[in-house]
């Protein structure tokens, strides 16, 4: 009669959905306690994204000869104490569901101590909402499989509303590759939904070790001195883009109470980093609708309008300056380049003298009539790290871009008209852009 009736999925998906709409919002409200454990969770977790490192072979191309030189470069970079040794990076999976991987991964290990921290940013196509309750429904069929299968019948308990607040206790007892003991990690978890500037909505949530908190505390049958303890602190941030559309930032790490060997160190980054992509894949939707989505937004946008500050009226009056000295003809003659379409003029500047040692930049143009209005060739174009724009930058011709990274300014408050981007191109030698984007209502 079980097996007749089980609907493990549809079960699941209701859980969630009953979260969503019957619990987010009647949630209690956020104690002093549990209000300063998810601050001081939060200030750690901004220390450790400051430090950490990109992982090598994320967000570029699929395994092959791109993955082996991102991979070299960690070998050159082993002298660092905050990247990983090239043995384990060797040995770690690019997962690539499109022809790149696209999470941020990075890594920080604490000098001087076994505390490993992981950190993963990534945009997912299903609602900020949706992930909460991925983070939090935790008594499902899907989560029950998982831990059995990474973890046998070692157990896993959690208390919901402990002490009538918002705050979960989480036991959880997870398997290490032999010789070793497996862990339990006894943590305390809360979380809050947070209102954008911009009206958007996000969700944070905060994990800290339970001997933090100061209520009620349970234990597993027949208690937890069975096994040896490991600690585990970490923050997940929930942005929303589009009413589908979010960015999930997750960083947290994890102390074994050892001295850490190098198998250990890859094991860790397989399960930890690759639980992203895993999320990503699940939830990922057609990408002309997702990146529809993100042009509409951005269209609503520049038409409300948006103020620059003083740093982006700066570069728009160099740029309109060196525009205006090569409309005139300044810096060069511009000499008709080959074009793949008749319909597209292009021209091309090359500097008027070369000096040994001395950086030259080139300039081109080109020119053609778009049958879109101005705002949706600048929305197009504005958004630069859409899902078929980075996989078009990956996949173009025979010399594909070896990299198409979207950065995050460390110490800079984002800007919604704003984006950074680096390309890795491969010419005679690997080389390296770096851009800008700015849109301006005008």
């Amino acid at each position: 009669m079980q097996k007749h009736f089980a609907k493990p999925e549809k079960i699941d998906d209701r859980k969630k959905e009953h979260f969503i709409k019957n619990e987010i919002d009647s949630a209690p409200s956020l104690t002093g306690e549990e209000e300063k454990m998810m601050a001081t969770v939060e200030e750690v977790a901004k220390q450790a994204e400051l430090r950490a490192k990109r992982f090598p072979g994320t967000l570029q191309g699929e395994a092959g000869p791109g993955a082996k030189d991102c991979r070299s470069e960690g070998r050159l970079e082993r002298r660092n104490s905050n990247t990983l040794p090239a043995h384990i990076t060797n040995n770690l999976p690019l997962v690539a569901s499109l022809p790149a991987d696209t999470v941020e991964k990075r890594f920080f290990q604490e000098h001087g101590k076994n505390t490993v921290w992981g950190i993963t940013l990534c945009t997912i196509d299903c609602p900020a909402e949706r992930i909460l309750a991925e983070l939090l429904v935790n008594n499902t069929h899907e989560d029950s499989m998982l831990h059995n299968e990474k973890n046998g019948n070692l157990p896993k308990l959690v208390w919901k509303a402990i002490d009538g607040t918002r705050s979960e206790q989480i036991i959880a007892v997870r398997k290490l590759p032999p010789p070793y003991l497996p862990r339990i990690f006894d943590v305390w978890r809360c979380w809050k939904k947070v209102v954008n500037n911009d009206g958007t909505i996000g969700y944070k949530l905060a994990i800290s070790p339970i001997k933090n908190y100061t209520g009620t505390i349970e234990s597993l049958p027949g208690g937890n001195q069975h096994f040896t303890p490991g600690e585990s602190m970490g923050f997940f941030t929930i942005r929303e883009i589009t009413k589908n559309t979010c960015e999930l930032v997750r960083t947290q790490n994890i102390d074994l109470h050892m001295i850490l060997p190098k198998a250990i160190f890859a094991y860790i980054a397989k399960t930890n980093l690759a639980w992203a992509n895993e999320i990503q894949e699940k939830y990922r939707r057609n990408e002309k609708k997702v990146d529809m989505e993100n042009r509409s937004l951005i269209l609503k946008r520049m038409r409300e309008g948006i103020t620059l500050d003083k740093d982006q009226e700066e570069m728009f009056k160099e740029l309109e300056s060196f525009f205006e000295v090569a409309k005139d003809g300044g810096g060069g003659k511009w000499e008709t380049a080959e074009s793949p379409d008749p319909l597209i003029k292009m021209q091309i500047k090359h500097p008027k003298v070369y000096k040994r040692g001395v950086r030259t930049v080139a300039s081109g143009k080109a020119e053609c009539t778009i049958d879109a209005g101005a705002e949706e060739v600048a929305a197009l174009i504005f958004d630069c790290c859409s899902k078929m724009r980075t996989r078009v930058m990956l996949e173009r011709g025979k010399n594909p871009n070896r990299a198409y990274i979207p950065l995050r300014k460390k110490g800079r408050t984002e800007r919604e008209n704003e984006q950074t981007m680096v390309t890795v191109k491969r010419v005679r030698e690997r080389a390296r852009t770096k851009g800008r984007a700015f849109f301006s209502s005008t």
